[in-house]
């Protein structure tokens, strides 16, 4: 007995490509939230240099995370010895990339290159475009326990922690930065977002900080905290720095050339 099938239409399967989900502050506070439920681990000591030879180190063009032209240059600086090791993130258009710690990657200015060490960056310098044709200059430097902004032609202002907590002697300790994500701006812009977080055995923190060049830089910074069980008081964006002039000190301070 002959019978006829019907052919079965022939199946198309489409795969919708694979898109990353952006990164943003939501993103942050998620890590920030596993990183509390983990077990607290004091960071091993960075080894690198000393604060002074640790001054003179800077990276190497080729090495830049971002091209030297880039109207915002972000430099990565090295190991600094009893700085808390940093992981150092650039947000694109094509996702999230790291920028590994190598000590090959710096100019050490005459010392001996250090080895790895606790395999980390002490922060970062931010240069943004003086006066047309000027060059760039210093912007902001953030890293290990702080974070400072100058505006345009100006010494560095009041260095500050994102937080601190107290312990029950009334001691401040600062939270360091542990990790920074830059989003890298379109051509044009004038303001740079920076993610970070930061963490101590009390809490962990989460941070988005908006950067704003200018005569007076300015920030504006969103803050998420998620203590530890025993934490004490919290002491918010304390100053740490030293102020170039006060009631003591009047006059107009000089720029810086």
């Amino acid at each position: 007995m002959l019978r006829c099938y019907r052919p079965l239409a022939a199946l198309a399967l489409v795969v919708a490509p694979t898109v990353a989900a952006p990164f943003d502050f939501e993103s942050v506070k998620r890590l920030a939230k596993e990183r509390l439920l983990a077990p607290y681990v004091a960071p091993a000591d960075s080894g690198g240099l000393d604060p002074a030879a640790w001054q003179a180190a800077h990276i190497k063009p080729q090495h830049a995370p971002w091209t030297m032209g880039s109207r915002f240059v972000p430099l990565p600086r090295p190991a600094r010895r009893g700085c808390v090791p940093t992981r150092w993130h650039s947000i694109q258009l094509n996702g999230v990339r790291p920028l590994d710690y190598r000590p090959t990657q710096f100019e050490w200015a005459g010392a001996a290159a250090p080895d790895a060490g606790g395999g980390g960056f002490c922060g970062f310098d931010l240069l943004y475009p003086r006066a047309a044709g000027a060059g760039h200059g210093p912007f902001a430097r953030i890293g290990g326990e702080r974070w400072q902004l100058t505006g345009a032609g100006r010494p560095y202002g009041a260095a500050a922690w994102l937080v601190a907590s107290l312990d029950h002697n009334g001691v401040a300790h600062p939270v360091p930065f542990t990790d920074h994500w830059l989003v890298r701006p379109a051509a044009g812009a004038h303001q740079l977002r920076v993610y970070a977080l930061a963490e101590s055995a009390m809490l962990v923190a989460a941070a988005q900080m908006d950067l704003m060049p200018g005569s007076d830089a300015r920030a504006r910074v969103q803050l998420a905290l998620y203590p530890r069980e025993g934490i004490g008081p919290l002491l918010l964006a304390p100053l740490v720095g030293s102020f170039v002039q006060d009631e003591h000190r009047p006059g107009r301070v000089s720029p810086l050339q």
